[in-house]
């Protein structure tokens, strides 16, 4: 290499990263893999847990089942309204079992998005690469702004429609000029046109320099996988909305759900049984 060429970074000097200010994916700041963390509350389960209505219905159930049956006379009549332990053990394990596929699934799904979010960011570094070292750097700056820009848009398209403020968002970047917002702002897919407007500099931009002595079938090969970089960002992109607009099928949340709460019903009656036990000094089972 005789000098260095073009390159797509601004000339500043290296930042060090401090890991614990950084944002991981999906947005969440990192965690501590330690024993703190037993003492976080924001974004943990007990969060989420305390969030939903549904917690502060079973609590308010067991009290009133633990109030009636204290208040109840244990007679052989009720020590014979005890679940049946080969009705509960099956449903104990089958839903032990359908909970632990589910959560698998879920994380098999955030596991697939972040793989395709690192596939995503790795098509639009490599397209940096390629397009500063084989074409002239203004040439090379629309394609890497195009390239962004499309990764950019599908992620704005992940919280609704783009708005003048998520425009703006990508003008104040220098992704995108006042004149091809306003072009795109008439299109039904904006990151796809911005796509056709790529794959239309490819084709016309001859290379330069060393390459522009190359063979034909060798700048071919060279462009081609610029494009792919394109199609690559494009494709994981959209990909995202996909996985934020697809719900797990109706008829499986479906059961898994009731099954849940027909167990968490169970146990609530069963403690109900359990606390009259203690209360006439005989436990029910």
């Amino acid at each position: 290499m005789k000098s260095f060429g073009f390159s797509p970074f601004a000339s500043a000097p290296s930042v060090k990263q401090s890991p614990p200010d950084r944002v991981g994916v999906p947005g969440h700041k990192r965690y501590p893999q330690n024993w703190r963390i037993l003492f976080q509350f924001t974004g943990s389960s007990f969060h989420k847990v305390l969030q939903s209505p549904l917690i502060y219905f079973y609590v308010v159930l067991v009290a009133i089942v633990v109030g009636v049956f204290s208040s109840a006379e244990y007679t052989p009549t009720l020590q014979g309204m005890n679940l049946p332990q080969r009705f509960f053990s099956p449903v104990s394990s089958l839903v032990t079992f359908m909970l632990t596929f589910f959560i698998g699934q879920v994380f098999s799904k955030a596991n697939a998005r972040f793989e395709n979010v690192c596939k995503t960011n790795g098509n639009v570094t490599r397209l940096s690469a390629l397009v500063s070292a084989l074409l002239p750097q203004e040439q090379a700056l629309l394609l890497m702004r195009y390239v962004n820009a499309i990764m950019h848009i599908y992620y704005l398209l992940l919280t609704g429609a783009l708005d003048d403020m998520k425009w703006s968002v990508l003008q104040r970047r220098g992704l995108l000029t006042a004149e091809e917002i306003q072009a795109l702002k008439l299109q039904g897919s904006p990151a796809v046109v911005l796509y056709s407007w790529a794959i239309q500099v490819l084709r016309e931009e001859p290379m330069t320099g060393e390459c522009s002595n190359t063979a034909e079938g060798v700048l071919n090969d060279l462009v081609r996988p610029m494009e792919e970089q394109f199609a690559g960002t494009r494709g994981l992109a959209a990909k995202q909305i996909a996985y934020t607009n697809y719900q797990i099928p109706s008829a499986y949340f479906h059961v898994v759900y009731f099954a849940t709460n027909l167990y968490l019903c169970m146990n609530v009656y069963g403690t109900g049984l359990y606390w009259l036990g203690i209360e006439r000094s005989v436990r029910p089972w």
